[in-house]
Parts: structure tokens; C-alpha cells; sequence
């Protein structure tokens, strides 16, 4: 008997005919550029002259710092190198030589100097003259200290509680330093003219439990200065920044300190003369864990200075909102890279905003937020589960013509449903029991019903769960379980028989096996014997006809093995195991016809190589290595879908030390755009394309398994434009559409894309009532149809 099927894995590959840059961001969240070893310090400027802001990072264990120039939208070039001395700490930027263009200054910490590049004129920096300074540099800052109009460095030792000036002699070289006390273990440093009087003054923050303080040092008008003035921060608070900026709106600069023990940010009010108020508890602010660094910039466009704080320990960044009379009640957080050490502010995108960058110190990388107008960055939506996510699904269980959504939590033994209301909220509906650890889930049309049921493999009890879907997303209960091959990682429902019928296979890690489960037809499953012995600790698996005979392969990534099992399948269920392709520890492998020459590649992701593998097929399941493409840091999961809507295949990896995924864009012909870091939330596991919101373009649902949450990163390209009633697409609301809507009801026609075209009484599905209020708008003089959801608006 002939059954028809429907399977939804994983993802839904839309192929409209829309031709679109690939060049620009594609995805609304924050987005990752790769920088050198543990990038410890950021700042930007106009570097070459072409009226957009630059970034520039000193990385600490590469000894280098990296450049990396705007492309004019916002978007940056890959990094350039240079080299500085040992362990670049920080790096600042201004004129040295009066030539008009901007040249760089870093702070070496171990080799106890600070280099100078000088800029070319073009972005471009010649090689670095270095200059001593005191033991252990940690932070610099560049100012106009003495009388001779250059910029001066100040510079902060570590080990020997000093801090450094090295007075620029005009041309852009250095008088060797003249030191000055601080307090234990100087942090930071920041100049400005507190008392309005004489010149710069500096601001030192003290980084120690015992004597946690903020050093003022007074200029005297030439560039020296006498000793310093502590203020207390009180003790085990450790300040590590301090900027001084009006924040009040009397004209006078107060202080912003970030106290790295405290978690908080602390307020001191300028009395006039460059002394401050001792700052009462109202003018303490929460931050987040571990503040590091403050950047100031008027973020929501409203006259005053607002703050930006990297928090170190949490791998995300506080924006502290001015109401204009310096106090800041309102807080506002936003994911970044690990480990965010450095945070500056400025128009990276020429939208007249103050976006923001971020030294992430673990992850070798920045991350760019850009700034949407009124204080909203561009960031990931985040659903908090209260439980680590070992896999997210997005599916449409209910048949709503919506993308609901399941979560796996292997250390509660259960799956979550979330149904979508509307395209824009996800709420809990029910939580299943599965086997012990599960760690994947796949949905498809078991028993032949035309709805979708859900599986998963459990990895400790060694078995699979099955759900059957009553038809609108509630799930038959109790469960039934199968027994499978040990440690069973990943599943796949595939028809590898070609009975008509969807079958399971597992991929059992610590079998180093394959479990084959044949369905009888009716969603009741019957373990083959025996196992598919596979290379050593399988992590992934896909199906596919890799060479033209019709029916379904397999391909099998093999971990500790460090390559691929192929089993061809010879007609009638039975594999024979070819192992193809060494890499480097291969977590997930997929395919998709890439070249578009009607047959399917495949596409692998190494793990301890931070790459993606293509395999070109050479037409008869016969495999070539086709290329490697840089990813993020221990990539996982790899999808194939056409993210950029013009019709190729596209390669999203999700990258699981890095908190990002990879977007590699399809330029066709087997090659690869270099890729673009986009943020998730912390230790992403997979990242499924999928329509989240209906506006037909696909966005990015990732499992963070740091952070116990899933995040949607909606995709920026569809501006969606449609108009409910205009079912057609041609800008009109006609008889027509009343026919394509009957066609949908009544005759199975495709539902109109996005939806919300046809649901012209706006209640979320269309149905009979729809026709009947079209028809009454068009001949009866009935209400107009309503506009809803996030595409007919």
C-alpha cells in the first residue's frame, strides 16, 4: 500500500528565485571577527582615511595586533597582523607624527615597553619602535599632556605600582619615561582635565583586595604631576576601570569605576574643583559579573553619556542608560564572546548611532554589536529553560503553517514542546519523559497519519523513545522504547528498505555501531540484527542516494577514528561499509548538492581543525576532497539551507566554544564565501535554519547548552512586505484570491506564503470563514481584511 510520507528533518530548504548581496550581516544578533591569540584590548578609528571607524586589538599571546578595516557597511575585512612586543596588553590610537593620519601605541607586558607603529597614510602601519617603560605594562592612554600639542603615553606598571610618561618630543618619538606612584597594582588609566585648570590630570584604577582605590594624579600645566590623591572604593571591591566623562550635565567630568569584586559600577560626582563626593549607595550601580572595562558613548541619542561594561565572567556586556541627571536605574544586557575583557564604542555602520566592539579574551575574537536606535543592539532572542539543552528541533507539530519548537534535556530525561502563537511567542506546552540522556530528537511521520511524531536516542539507557502526534502536537502517552546499539548519540528516520515506510537508524558511540530499527508501517519499530560496525566513536550520521541508484545511504562521522564510513546501500536494506576521507576529528557530517549538478556532496565539520570539509561526489558516489573553510572555534553541528534566498545552498556550522555560527555563503561552483561569525548564547550545540517568524526567509534557532537556553536569531533579509487579502502576491485584493484561498481549503493547494495573506479575519489559521469575509469585502462592502503577524503589517 502506497503511504504517503511527510518528514520534516531538522530543516526546511526554501528556494526562491531572489537574487541578493551576500556581503552584508544577514542575521540580527551580534556578529564575531577573528582576531589574534586571546585579544586582551579593543579601540577603533578612521585608520585609512575613508570616513568609517576601524577596529585595532593587541593579543596578548600572539604578540601581535591586529587591524581590521571597514568595509563601509559596518562589516570588516580579515585581520592583518602585526607584530608588537611580548604579550600585547593594550593598544591606543591618535596622531603621533602631526601627519593628520592615526598611529598605534601598545603596551607590551612582557617585555616592559611600549611599541609605536606608525601609520603609511593608508591603513597600513610600518614596523614598530619600541620604548622602555616600567615593570609589567598593563594599560595605556594617549593625551595631550605637556604644552606641545602631540599626544603623550601613559602607561600603567603592573609589578612596580607606577605609571609611566613618555613625553612626545613632537615628531612622534618618545623622551624615555618619568615615572610616578600609584597605589598596589595599577589597572587602568584615563585622562582627563578633572579640575579644569591645568591640563590632563590622570585616573588610575588600583586593582588589589586590600587597598582598592582610584588614584588621582593632578597635572601641573607641563606635563608632570604631582603625587597621588587615593579615593577609596572600599576594600575587596577591586576597581578595574575608571573613565571620567560629564555624566550630570553641569560641565564638569565626574568618575565611572568599575569594582571587578563588587559587580557593580560606582558614581563620583565632580564637585567643580576635581574633588568628589564620596558616592552615597544610590549612585552604585549593578553591572554584571566581573565588570572590566567601560566604554561611554551616548547610546540611545538623548544628550547624555551613557556607560558600556564588559563583564568578564559572564560572556556578555551591561548598558547603563542616563536619565540625563547622571543616575542610571535602567540596565540592559547583551550576549558577546567569552571572556569579554575590552569594550569600545563608536559609528561602526555610518548610522549615526554608537555601536559597540568587544575583546573576547578566550575565544580569540571581537564581537561587534551594532546599535538599532534607542539603546537596542542587535543580539539573539534567548528562551531560558532552566536546564541545559542537549538538542533543539524547530517543527511544526500542530499543522498551524507555524514552526513550534522541541528541546532535549539529557540531565532531566525529558522533552519539552514550545508551541509558536502568531510567529512571535513561544510557550510551554507539554514536557514528555523520554529514556535517560537524550540527546537527539528527530521528527517524521512514523504510522503514516500525516502528522509528525517524535523520536529520540538515549544515550545512557541505549535506546530510542517514540511519541506518536495525535494530529494537533500532543503526544501519546507512555512513550515506547527500543532498544538500540550502545551509547546511542544521533538518530536519522530514513526509508532504507524503500517499503513506503520511515525506519530508524542510531549512531551508537560506544558500540561504534549502527542500530537499523525497521518499521512495520505502523510507527511499530523491530530491531535488525546485527549491528553496522562503523569506524571509531561515530558521532553523526545522514541519509542519502549518494549514488543515483534510488535508494538511501549512509554516511557516518567518526570521531576518534578521524574519518568517514560510507555503507552504500545494495537495494534491499543491506550496507556495505567503504571508510572514505581522513580529517580531524569529525563531529557532523550532512549533504546537499552544493554545485548544483544533481547529485549531493558532503559536508563535515572537524572539531579540533575549526573547519568545514567538503567533499565534492563525482557523480557516482565516488568522493573527492573539494576544499576546508575556516569556522569557529570547535565547530559541531553543520546544516545545508539557502540563508540568503538566491536559490544555492548555503553552510551553517554551529560553534561550540566560540558561541557563535558560521555562515558560509554558497558563490557557486563548490566555493565558499569566507565565513561570518554570528553570536548565540553560551556552548551552542546545534543551530537548525528554520522560518521562525513567518516571513519566509530562514532564521537560526541554536541550543545553548552553557547557558540553559535556546536562542532565535531572526534573518534580516526579507523585508516582508505583504498585504493580507492580496493572496496572489500581485498587489491587489481580488476575485482571485478568494479562488487561490477555496483552492487551498477545499483542493489542497499550497498555503499562500506568508500566511498571514490568506488569514484575512487575522485569527491565526485560514478556514472557510476566511473566504466568507473576502467575499464580503469585495462584494458586500463588508470591513477591509486584517493585517497581522510580522509580515502583513
Amino acid at each position: 500500500m502506497r503511504i504517503r510520507i511527510k518528514i520534516l528533518f531538522f530543516i526546511l530548504i526554501l528556494n526562491l528565485p531572489v537574487q541578493l548581496s551576500a556581503t552584508p550581516p544577514i542575521f540580527d544578533t551580534w556578529i564575531s571577527y577573528d582576531a589574534g591569540l586571546n585579544p586582551n584590548s579593543v579601540c577603533l578609528a578612521d585608520l585609512d582615511g575613508d570616513a568609517d571607524s576601524d577596529l585595532v586589538v593587541a593579543n596578548y599571546s600572539s604578540s601581535t595586533v591586529s587591524v581590521l578595516l571597514n568595509n563601509g557597511d559596518g562589516s570588516f575585512a580579515l585581520k592583518v597582523d602585526y607584530p608588537t612586543g611580548d604579550s600585547a596588553t593594550a593598544v591606543a590610537i591618535a596622531d603621533l607624527d602631526g601627519d593628520i593620519d592615526l598611529d598605534l601605541v601598545v603596551a607590551n607586558a612582557g617585555s616592559d615597553s611600549v611599541s609605536v607603529l606608525k601609520n603609511n597614510g593608508d591603513g597600513t602601519f610600518s614596523a614598530r619602535v619600541d620604548y622602555l617603560t616600567g615593570n609589567r605594562p598593563i594599560a595605556l592612554f594617549l593625551a595631550k599632556l605637556d604644552t606641545n600639542a602631540s599626544y603623550d603615553i601613559a602607561v600603567t606598571n603592573s609589578l612596580d605600582n607606577t605609571v609611566s610618561i613618555l613625553a612626545n618630543v613632537g615628531d612622534g618619538t618618545f623622551a624615555a619615561k618619568v615615572d610616578y606612584a600609584t597605589e598596589n597594582n595599577p589597572f587602568s588609566v584615563y585622562a582627563a582635565d578633572l579640575d579644569d585648570t591645568l591640563g590632563p590630570d590622570l585616573v588610575i584604577a588600583n586593582n588589589i583586595f586590600t587597598g582598592s582605590s582610584v588614584s588621582i594624579l593632578f597635572n601641573t600645566g607641563d606635563g608632570t604631576f604631582s603625587p597621588k590623591t587615593d579615593l577609596l572604593t572600599g576594600i575587596g571591591t577591586q576597581p578595574t576601570a575608571a573613565v571620567a566623562v560629564d555624566l550630570d550635565g553641569d560641565s564638569d567630568l565626574d568618575l565611572a569605576v568599575a569594582l571587578w569584586n563588587a559587580n557593580l559600577i560606582r558614581v563620583y560626582k565632580n564637585n567643580g574643583n576635581g574633588t568628589f563626593d564620596i558616592a552615597p549607595p544610590a549612585l552604585t550601580y549593578l553591572a554584571g559579573q566581573n565588570p572590566i572595562s567601560i566604554a561611554v558613548a551616548d547610546f540611545d541619542a538623548d544628550g547624555d553619556s551613557d556607560l558600556a561594561i564588559a563583564n568578564n565572567n559572564r560572556f556578555e556586556i551591561s548598558v547603563l542608560r542616563n536619565d540625563s541627571v547622571g543616575i542610571f536605574n535602567t540596565r540592559f544586557i547583551y550576549s558577546s564572546g567569552n571572556n569579554p575583557v575590552s569594550i569600545c564604542s563608536g559609528d561602526l555602520d555610518g548610522d549615526g548611532d554608537a555601536d559597540v566592539a568587544v575583546a573576547a579574551f578566550n575565544t580569540h575574537n571581537i564581537s561587534v554589536l551594532r546599535n538599532k536606535g534607542g539603546l537596542v543592539f542587535t543580539n539573539q532572542k534567548d528562551v531560558t529553560l532552566n536546564t541545559t539543552p542537549s538538542f533543539v528541533l524547530p517543527v511544526d507539530l500542530d499543522a498551524d503553517f507555524d514552526v513550534d519548537v522541541v528541546t532535549a534535556h539529557f540531565t532531566f530525561n525529558t522533552i519539552r514542546v514550545y508551541r509558536n502563537l502568531d510567529d512571535t511567542l513561544l510557550v510551554v506546552d507539554f514536557n514528555y519523559q523520554s529514556g535517560t540522556a537524550p540527546r537527539f530528537i528527530v521528527a517524521a511521520d512514523f504510522d503514516g497519519d500525516n502528522d509528525l511524531d517524535l523520536a529520540t536516542a538515549n544515550s545512557v539507557t541505549d535506546n530510542v523513545s517514540v511519541w506518536k502526534n495525535h494530529g494537533n502536537g500532543v503526544f501519546a502517552t507512555p512513550r515506547t522504547d527500543y532498544s538500540v546499539g550502545n551509547f546511542p548519540v544521533w538518530l536519522i528516520a530514513v526509508d532504507y528498505d524503500k517499503d513506503g515506510d520511515l525506519d530508524i537508524a542510531t549512531v551508537n558511540n560506544g558500540g561504534n555501531s549502527i542500530s537499523i530499527l525497521e518499521n512495520d508501517g505502523n510507527g511499530i519499530f523491530t530491531r535488525q540484527p546485527p549491528d553496522i560496525a562503523v569506524g571509531n566513536g561515530p558521532t553523526s550520521m545522514t541519509a542519502a542516494d549518494l549514488d543515483g541508484d534510488e535508494d538511501q545511504d549512509l554516511v557516518v562521522a567518526n570521531f576518534l577514528g578521524s574519518n568517514l564510513t560510507l555503507l552504500r546501500n545494495g537495494g534491499a536494506g543491506t550496507f556495505t561499509p567503504v571508510p572514505i576521507w581522513l580529517g580531524f576529528n569529525p563531529y557532523a557530517v550532512t549533504t546537499s548538492d552544493l554545485d548544483q549538478d544533481n547529485d549531493v556532496d558532503i559536508i563535515v565539520t572537524n572539531f579540533r581543525h575549526d573547519k568545514v570539509s567538503i567533499l565534492e561526489n563525482l557523480g557516482a558516489g565516488d568522493f573527492v576532497p573539494s576544499g576546508d573553510y575556516a569556522v569557529g572555534r570547535n565547530p559541531v553541528f553543520v546544516y545545508a539551507a539557502d540563508v540568503d534566498m538566491d536559490s544555492k545552498p548555503d553552510i551553517v556550522v554551529t560553534n561550540y566554544f566560540s558561541n557563535t555560527f558560521s555562515v558560509l555563503i554558497n558563490q557557486g561552483n563548490l566555493n565558499l564565501a569566507p565565513k561570518m561569525d554570528y553570536g548565540t548564547g553560551v556552548s551552542p550545540l546545534n543551530g537548525v535554519p528554520a522560518d521562525m517568524d513567518g516571513d519566509v526567509d530562514l532564521d537560526i534557532l541554536t541550543a545553548n547548552f552553557g547557558a540553559g537556553s535556546f536562542s532565535i536569531l531572526e534573518n534580516t533579509l526579507n523585508t516582508c512586505t505583504a498585504t493580507a487579502g492580496d493572496v496572489t502576491g500581485d498587489g491587489k485584493v481580488l476575485l482571485p484570491d478568494i479562488v487561490a484561498i477555496i483552492n487551498h481549503v477545499f483542493k489542497g493547494a499550497p498555503a499562500p506564503s506568508p500566511l498571514c495573506r490568506g488569514d484575512v479575519n487575522a485569527n491565526g489559521s485560514i478556514l472557510l470563514p476566511d473566504i466568507v469575509y473576502l467575499i464580503n469585502f469585495l462584494f458586500r462592502s463588508g470591513p477591509p481584511p486584517i493585517n497581522s503577524g510580522v509580515c502583513c503589517l
